[in-house]
């Protein structure tokens, strides 16, 4: 049953017209109405983020698909540059969850704990944690 399931999907697209089409592909593609949490895939610097929060970026799509009933949480995950999660998280105030590389070996080179971690707790997000064997 669909309530027994948590559906979660990603977008690459950056402009709100991308994102748009990449979540109602998925919603077709995984036969529902609705996916629980949507992500936007990737984060990975200033670019990144200017693009999707600019007016017509892929922000205006997440939020109106939340609106809609679309997707209940909307997130981002990344892999590389713990800076770019914390500016991210800095940058609009309404996410649920991100996602980011958390291991042992974290504190040795571009800490997402040290880092980008504090950040989502400051603001009570919801982290996942990913790669925690290592990249």
């Amino acid at each position: 049953m669909r309530k027994n399931v948590f559906l979660t999907t990603k977008s690459v697209g950056r402009m709100a017209k991308d994102a748009e089409k990449n979540l109602e592909t998925s919603l077709r593609l995984l036969k529902t109405d609705h996916v629980d949490l949507w992500q936007m895939h990737n984060i990975q610097g200033r670019e990144d983020i200017e693009a999707v929060l600019k007016p017509g970026g892929a922000m205006e799509a997440f939020e109106a698909a939340k609106k809609a009933g679309k997707c209940r949480f909307i997130g981002f995950p990344g892999h590389f540059d713990p800076e770019a999660h914390a500016a991210m998280l800095k940058a609009y105030d309404k996410w649920d969850t991100v996602m980011m590389p958390v291991h042992a070996a974290d504190h040795a080179y571009l800490s997402f704990e040290q880092i980008a971690l504090p950040v989502a707790a400051d603001r009570g997000v919801a982290a996942q944690a990913i790669k925690i064997f290592g990249k």
